[in-house]
């Protein structure tokens, strides 16, 4: 028997708003030592016996973010497009019906660290898998806090010394709640990691949420193959799946579940009072000056943070917002994504800043009429062939060698030169060298939208 990893990518992370967004998020953040929470997922494979190449879940937007970093990781993976975000009974349920055999599939969040990566392979590679038949395992972490964040286990011992019974889960209790489970010592944080076999994940999701898995069999019978290695689905069909966690729909009610007490220092990453215990705060240090303080302060580059007698904040900065909060106040940070969603969606998506599978852009200036980007193009990467109904471009390049196409001539240029694209010119800018190729892109038009993109071809089928 096999290990097949199944890691969940497709979630919008709000929570570590304002660095996380729409268009970028938690888990594709580079602010652990460097390396994002997916990336660390991927890292905690090795040394797994008998696994498979993983399944990446995760949103049509998110693909090159995954293929970006499992290149630059030397992994190879499947990995299946959601045109929807509908949750992870959908995502585990689409994930086992992708799959060949019946091997044991190793469920695993995106946006977890786990500090220790051998512990957690070594107490994977101990299970016996003579025990696992008809039952789920989920994996379980003794609370060190009372707290409403997590899930929650309610235990008891088996006859294997690895394993406990699984009486209740208990989703995201109250504070109170949560401090009357700890003291009686039988219960453990639900880590949200789960290991099954692949018929059992199908069998129960149906006998349980047959609403979901039949609206799934029909998504898959219609699953769109992209290449070897990547599908996704019809997203009007897709939009119709039932959106639910599969702690709701399945677990809650299954009553074959054991669990496996791993001592970790596991955490979820679900707030910034936890993220900043694994983040290099060294980081920007310059930018920050405290005069009387004891606060947790995150500065972007570009600008200075100083406080004066104030202590006990978590103060978080963007380049188009700044987060500031008591410690220890994760729970009201829904109630404030929800009032930003309300007046000002737009600060949930970056809006001066867009990675793309080409490289990125950096909005300099937006004015009436007028905006001026940095882009950034990778070696051996180029935009879409493509044209604009209502703005023309300037082009001037900053740094490395820009090779152009424009109705129909190929034109190189270096540095300081540049070049004018007028409307409906069709263009694309390539990046040949083994360098970033850096460019100012000043736009004039009636309407400076990105939907005035039409591709005409595009390297990346977007």
């Amino acid at each position: 028997m096999f290990i097949q990893p199944v890691i969940i990518c497709g979630g919008q992370g709000t929570r570590l708003w304002p660095l996380s967004r729409k268009n970028k998020p938690k888990q594709f953040l580079k602010i652990f030592d460097n390396k994002c929470l997916f990336e660390l997922t991927i890292e905690r494979l090795n040394g797994l016996q008998n696994a498979l190449d993983p399944i990446i879940v995760t949103h049509n937007d998110y693909e090159f973010f995954v293929k970006n970093i499992l290149s630059s990781l030397n992994v190879n993976a499947q990995i299946i497009l959601e045109p929807r975000g509908r949750n992870t009974t959908a995502a585990i349920y689409i994930a086992a019906k992708h799959m060949d055999k019946n091997d044991l599939m190793l469920i695993m969040p995106s946006d977890h660290i786990i500090k220790n990566k051998n512990k957690f392979v070594k107490a994977i590679n101990n299970i016996p898998l003579n025990l696992i038949k008809d039952d789920w395992i989920t994996l379980g972490v003794t609370p060190n806090h009372p707290s409403e964040a997590y899930g929650y286990l309610e235990i008891n011992k088996t006859k294997n010394d690895l394993l406990y019974n699984v009486i209740s889960f208990h989703e995201k209790p109250s504070v109170s709640k949560a401090t009357k489970m700890i003291s009686s010592k039988n219960f453990l944080w639900n880590c949200g990691i789960f290991l099954g076999l692949r018929n059992n994940v199908i069998s129960s999701t149906n006998f349980y949420a047959r609403y979901v898995s039949k609206q799934c069999d029909k998504v898959f019978e219609t699953k769109i193959v992209k290449d070897n290695n990547v599908i996704t689905f019809d997203a009007s069909e897709f939009e119709k799946i039932p959106s639910i966690s599969i702690d709701y729909s399945v677990m809650e009610k299954e009553n074959k579940i054991k669990c496996m007490k791993i001592e970790n220092d596991w955490c979820d990453v679900g707030s910034w009072d936890r993220a900043l215990e694994f983040v290099n705060m060294s980081k920007n240090s310059k930018n920050k000056i405290e005069i009387n303080g004891g606060n947790s302060i995150f500065p972007s580059e570009n600008r200075m943070i100083a406080t004066v007698g104030v202590s006990d904040l978590i103060i978080i900065d963007s380049k188009d917002a700044t987060f500031i909060s008591k410690k220890n106040n994760p729970e009201n940070m829904r109630q404030l994504i929800k009032k930003i969603e309300s007046k000002h969606s737009n600060f949930l998506e970056d809006s001066l800043y867009d990675d793309r599978p080409w490289g990125n852009f950096e909005v300099l200036l937006d004015d009436v009429g007028l905006k001026v980007k940095k882009l950034t193009i990778y070696p051996k990467h180029r935009i879409s062939l493509q044209y604009h109904k209502k703005r023309s471009e300037h082009w001037v390049v900053i740094d490395g060698k820009a090779s152009v196409y424009l109705d129909g001539k190929y034109l190189e240029l270096n540095v300081g030169e540049s070049l004018d694209i007028k409307k409906n010119a069709k263009h694309f800018v390539e990046n040949l060298t083994d360098h970033d190729l850096k460019i100012i892109e000043v736009q004039r038009g009636e309407y400076l939208g990105e939907d005035d993109i039409i591709r005409i071809n595009d390297p990346y089928d977007r």
